[in-house]
């Protein structure tokens, strides 16, 4: 027989190609069981065989390992919902471990984004027998194999996906969502930082990895009292940052003058401090999301009070997320500049290379002139030697006095030849040198002028041209505001219906509202920013008492209404999105199916997800009209509400009967 072929380790050198071949594989198994499936759905009555295996196996074969615990029999599949199962559970591992090993042009918020979306139960769907699909709201749809199988290729061969340094990632998201200088990450203290953001970075990739009940355990056994003590270490590195910036100015007066002037003390952006915080308050966002969609929060005031925490929170991440963004910005703008920079200064060392050798050149020119001008002088002179030694000869017998008289009459007719030919000679030479130098030196900057114009713009227009990671990080931040227009709604929604005494907050007799509010928010306590928050803040955030149930419905509705307008936006952003990727793949040949799958996998938000979320604000807004109208009447309000989850998991549909 053959030897036996050694299993390949996957490596951070094979690790695309294995996942490649593993791909292909899995399809070819899909396809292969949809086949089986199609023959089996053909087939009415079970066969004896199935009926004898059936019975074959004791369903209750795990009674000896319960003990005393309830006997729980064993429930088997029929054959096609077995075959069904197991091709769900393929495709779940091609679409969720797969495809996320193979996407291109990876950043920490593309991972992160992907993960969420394979984590989040709005977005998933179960694929069936048939191959169509099917939304499915349960609170997990990718079994444990699949999840399983995405932490276990996390992180391997110390690196992200094994493809990746998570130092260098984190060091680029640090650059891209918060604008830190690379100075500072550059320095000593900085690189030390990015390593210790290592592995609480991590946590936060492997949290998503969770089913939603785990997910809340493991933040708050982990990873809150891990981001509580990194804000002080990020402050830290704030410290040392701006004392770097104030030792450099110094050197620069130093420079500039003798003596140092006094100026006002230096300040500096917080760069890692509000990075650091916007990873932790998202981190208690998304605990008290899963609390709401785990109903952790049961009633009208329980729900009244997550969704005030929730609207503090979003309105926390939008400000950090708001100067970071202004950072961005600032920094972008402080590359354009330092690009026009050192362009001119290269034009300038161009113009001066230039006008050198304009200058040599036209020195070699006039040297050339004067060297020509000064032979044709010695040769005419050697001329005149030799004409005037055959005049004396001949004169010699004619007398002295007409030999001095010639010789008198040649000195003179030397001296003119020889101001004549070195006046106009030179002025020659000037004059044409002096035309090639200016006329060469104009073209020259001409062309070099064109040429810095030319690279300027496209320097400038390469850093401030929005990319495709820009326009999702717009669609997160639109995302953002729209779920605290959502929260702010349902809050205020709540609030009029105690007005009207439709709702009343409970009574309890062994506990009280402010011990609750304690053990729910426990996990908080452990940060210090965002300071968090007690049951008195929610009483005095939450009372409106002082505000005409009319307006407050009018507030209500508005917010509904906004988070309306959001929602439009966010769907044309995701259509033009979508439309823009489709129009890519058919015009181009460099793209292909793969990439427009990444464009869409990239996405913050799916577009089930947005049009959920619109049926919660049409919804809201449909039974807001009617309180309104209730109101208006100025007859007792009547009805039983309703709070309804089936539109959204997180967001509730507010309905009076």
């Amino acid at each position: 027989p053959p030897p036996p072929q050694k299993k390949a380790k996957l490596t951070s050198k094979t690790v695309r190609t294995t996942t490649k071949q593993a791909q292909l594989l899995i399809r070819k198994c899909v396809s292969q069981l949809d086949e089986l499936s199609t023959i089996l759905s053909t087939t009415t009555a079970a066969s004896p065989e199935t009926k004898i295996l059936n019975q074959t196996f004791d369903s209750n074969v795990n009674r000896r390992l319960l003990g005393n615990a309830p006997v729980r029999k064993v429930q088997f599949l029929s054959p096609l919902n077995t075959i069904q199962s197991l091709r769900n559970t393929l495709h779940e591992i091609d679409y969720a471990v797969c495809d996320l090993l193979l996407l291109e042009h990876h950043t920490l918020s593309r991972i992160q984004r992907q993960l969420s979306s394979i984590s989040s139960p709005v977005n998933s769907s179960v694929v069936k027998g048939d191959g169509s699909s099917s939304s499915n709201n349960t609170i997990n749809t990718i079994n444990i194999l699949g999840r399983s199988l995405i932490v276990l290729n996390l992180y391997f061969d110390d690196l992200l996906l094994g493809q990746y340094v998570l130092s260098d990632i984190i060091a680029s998201h640090m650059k891209h969502s918060a604008g830190v200088p690379h100075e500072l990450v550059d320095a000593e203290y900085g690189k030390s930082f990015l390593h210790r953001l290592g592995k609480p970075l991590y946590d936060t990739l492997k949290v998503l990895t969770l089913n939603r009940n785990r997910q809340r355990a493991y933040m708050d056994a982990l990873m809150m009292r891990e981001w509580s003590a990194l804000q002080r270490e990020a402050t830290a590195v704030d410290y040392y940052y701006r004392e770097d910036v104030v030792e450099v100015q110094k050197q620069q007066q130093l420079i500039a003058s003798s003596a140092i002037t006094t100026t006002k003390p230096t300040t500096t952006t917080p760069y890692v401090t509000n990075y650091v915080l916007g990873i932790g308050v998202w981190l208690m966002e998304h605990h008290l999301g899963i609390g709401v969609e785990l109903d952790l929060f049961c009633g009208e005031h329980d729900l009244s009070i997550a969704y005030w925490y929730w609207d503090f929170l979003l309105s926390t991440r939008l400000n950090i997320v708001t100067s970071m963004r202004k950072e961005v910005v600032e920094q972008k703008v402080k590359e354009v500049q330092r690009q026009k920079k050192k362009l001119l200064e290269e034009k300038e060392e161009e113009a001066v290379a230039t006008e050198a050798r304009m200058v040599e050149k036209g020195n070699v020119v006039v040297e050339q002139k004067v060297k020509e001008v000064q032979r044709q002088k010695k040769k005419l002179l050697e001329e005149k030697e030799e004409e005037v030694v055959a005049t004396e000869a001949r004169m010699v017998e004619k007398g002295n006095v007409v030999v001095e008289h010639n010789k008198r009459n040649s000195k003179g007719k030397k001296k003119g030849k020889k101001g004549k030919s070195g006046g106009g000679g030179g002025g020659g030479a000037k004059s044409a040198s002096g035309g090639g130098a200016g006329s060469s030196g104009q073209v020259g900057s001409n062309s070099s002028s064109a040429a810095a114009a030319a690279a300027a713009l496209a320097a400038t227009s390469a850093v401030l041209t929005p990319t495709e990671e820009d326009a999702e990080d717009d669609m997160e931040f639109m995302l953002l505001g729209l779920r605290r227009l959502l929260c702010r709604g349902i809050v205020r929604f709540l609030a009029a219906l105690n007005q009207a005494g439709l709702v009343k907050p409970p009574i309890f007799e062994f506990t009280t509202h402010q011990r609750r509010f304690e053990k729910r928010f426990e996990s908080f306590s452990v940060i210090s920013q965002p300071p968090p928050l007690t049951y008195d803040d929610y009483c005095q955030g939450s009372d409106f008492s002082s505000i005409q149930p009319e307006e407050l419905l009018a507030s209500a509705a508005e917010c509904f209404r906004a988070s309306k307008a959001a929602v439009d936006k966010l769907l044309v952003m995701l259509n033009k999105r979508s439309g823009s990727s489709s129009a890519l793949l058919s015009s181009t040949t460099s793209m292909t199916a793969s990439d427009e799958k990444d464009m869409l996998n990239y996405l913050p938000v799916a577009k089930e997800e947005v049009m959920s979320l619109a049926k919660v604000c049409v919804g809201n807004s449909l039974f807001l009209h009617k309180l309104t109208q209730q109101v208006r009447s100025g007859e007792k309000v009547t009805g039983k509400v309703l709070i309804d989850f089936s539109a959204h998991k997180q967001f509730c549909s507010i309905k009076i009967t």
